[in-house]
């Protein structure tokens, strides 16, 4: 599978790549320094683009075009420090935007769902996949929620550490327990517990 990675920062994209290629050999990986290199030059149809978002509004016009130019392409955008310049109309056209902390653990269960697809599971197992495909989509505030309801903080913890207010993260753990279709907090702990061991 074929997956070109755009990024300014060559250290970016080698800490993240091998990480990702350690546990699926089968991905090839090509690396693109801008959007304009990438547009600049001929290459195999990717299955998915990756590309770290940056504050330089020159590229969205390029990523635009890019994004337009490869139709059955998933696009990955990667936010990191929630520097998120793009507008809403360019951002509505990734088929995810990962940030921060999740971008590892999220790349790794995407690449997981598109190579492992024909895998017989018990049932233990497909509510296990079930349960990551949903953390695969959560908003980027609900998987920041999620781990620290895993690490056993209060709400109010959480409130703090997210700058929200209580009343928010009791929201958004209400629903949390909606999506993993949960009762008790405790259950979202070992959902949680389970996407990560798994």
């Amino acid at each position: 599978m074929d997956v070109a990675f755009i990024s300014e920062c060559n250290t970016f994209y080698n800490i993240l790549s091998k990480s990702i290629n350690a546990k699926y050999s089968s991905l090839n990986f090509y690396y693109y320094d801008s959007p304009e290199q990438f547009a600049n030059q001929l290459q195999p149809a990717f299955s998915h683009i990756i590309i770290k978002i940056t504050n330089f509004e020159k590229y969205d016009v390029m990523i635009n075009k890019i994004i337009k130019s490869h139709p059955q392409t998933k696009f990955i955008g990667l936010v990191i420090n929630n520097h998120l310049k793009l507008s809403e109309k360019l951002l509505g056209q990734f088929t995810h935007v990962f940030i921060d902390a999740e971008i590892e653990d999220k790349l790794n269960l995407m690449f997981h769902d598109a190579i492992d697809q024909n895998e017989v599971l018990p049932i233990d197992g497909l509510k296990i996949e079930q349960n990551k495909r949903k953390y695969l989509y959560l908003k980027p505030e609900y998987s920041r929620c999620l781990y620290l309801v895993y690490q056993h903080k209060t709400a109010i913890e959480i409130a703090t550490l997210m700058n929200k207010s209580k009343r928010t993260i009791e929201k958004y753990i209400i629903a949390l327990k909606e999506i993993f279709e949960v009762k008790r907090k405790q259950d979202l702990v070992e959902v949680c517990g389970a996407i990560i061991k798994n």
